[in-house]
């Protein structure tokens, strides 16, 4: 199972019509069709009843989407906080300082920080 599949079974399951998916997946509808086979064949169970006129979710087939609609989900937030961590507003921070810098500057500074940055963790 890959992401592709994922992508492909929660649009099945949301137009309900392989040709309106396939194109809303910008994909034709024949590698399409063959990658819902796919998964189907991978899982061990038909996620969707079709035949000519009707394409329906199986119970099998809404609580996968629903596992693929978490999956994905979990899969951009951990695309996003890998990009916040490079470009350095997550992770963590350390520094020294010395004298009266503690008292006169650095309080503004890490709340101005905090502020940009508030997934970095701070060390002295």
């Amino acid at each position: 199972m890959d992401l592709r599949q994922l992508r492909y079974l929660i649009a099945l399951a949301e137009e309900l019509n392989f040709t309106r998916a396939a194109a809303r997946c910008n994909v034709s509808q024949p590698p399409f069709s063959r990658a819902i086979r796919d998964l189907e064949t991978d899982i061990g169970a038909r996620l969707f009843d079709r035949d000519k006129h009707r394409v329906a979710l199986t119970p099998a087939g809404a609580s996968m989407v629903e596992d693929a609609r978490r999956s994905l989900a979990m899969i951009e937030e951990g695309r996003h906080r890998a990009q916040r961590t490079a470009a350095g507003y997550s992770g963590t921070l350390t520094f020294g300082f010395g004298g009266s810098t503690v008292y006169s500057l650095l309080p503004s500074l890490v709340a101005g920080f905090r502020r940009i940055a508030p997934d970095v963790l701070i060390g002295f």
